[in-house]
């Protein structure tokens, strides 16, 4: 196998393999996708966590 075929073989399993995860995770309910782009997306992310943690009763964890 030459270099430039192993690279998109690589490619290929890791495109696969990204779409094979979506699709397990996507069917989780638990999960909250955030995008990955998003200028505020610290901002989103501490939001879901101080939601969960009031919602387990977790201390200190709320902004």
């Amino acid at each position: 196998m030459t270099q430039e075929e192993a690279q998109e073989a690589t490619v290929f399993a890791t495109q696969r393999f990204a779409r094979r995860q979506d699709a397990w995770f996507g069917a989780d309910p638990r999960i909250q996708w955030l995008p990955h782009d998003a200028d505020d997306l610290f901002e989103q992310a501490m939001v879901l966590v101080a939601q969960l943690a009031s919602e387990v009763g977790v201390e200190g964890l709320q902004r």
